[in-house]
């Protein structure tokens, strides 16, 4: 019993830090290089080298604004994807509006690389998909409180995006 209580105490202070994280790239605005420190902040909590942050255009593609490990390096922003090239878990997110969590290989574009493992969320701004959000490749299993972290971190994002 204790060390669940411990878990749960552990996740409590990791959620405030990253509240805490959040609050001090929003209070600076979009005008900052708001898309690339959200995503910082996300790989970094959930301990993962790989991670997209993307908003959708006015066509409906997705316009990765800060991306990082495998879907390429910091500078090669912006990365535009036509919205039938994405697949899997950033198919569903955006046409379902589901956030998924899958621990197995997997592709998200058309020709795109092979990641491990993910965590992808829609922001979601009113019923529609405004962006995505997705962190990738850790080592170790992606499991519900990572998923939620992302979550969290969407929801306080998409009034900004829209």
């Amino acid at each position: 019993m204790d060390d669940i209580r411990d878990r749960q105490a552990a996740q409590g202070r990791d959620d405030e830090a990253l509240d805490e994280r959040l609050d001090a790239v929003l209070d600076r605005g979009i005008g900052s290089p708001f898309f690339d420190e959200l995503l910082d902040i996300l790989t970094g909590a959930l301990a993962s080298p790989s991670g997209v942050f993307g908003h959708l255009d006015e066509f409906g593609d997705l316009v990765c604004t800060a991306v990082r490990g495998t879907f390429g390096p910091r500078e090669a922003v912006p990365v535009l994807c036509a919205r039938d090239a994405c697949v899997g878990t950033w198919s569903s997110a955006l046409d379902r509006l589901v956030a998924s969590t899958l621990n197995e290989p997997q592709r998200v574009l058309n020709d795109g690389p092979l990641i491990a493992r993910s965590v992808t969320v829609p922001i979601v701004f009113g019923a529609e998909a405004i962006g995505l959000l997705c962190v990738a490749d850790r080592e170790s299993p992606y499991r519900p409180v990572d998923q939620a972290r992302a979550l969290r971190v969407v929801k306080r994002v998409a009034p900004f995006l829209f």
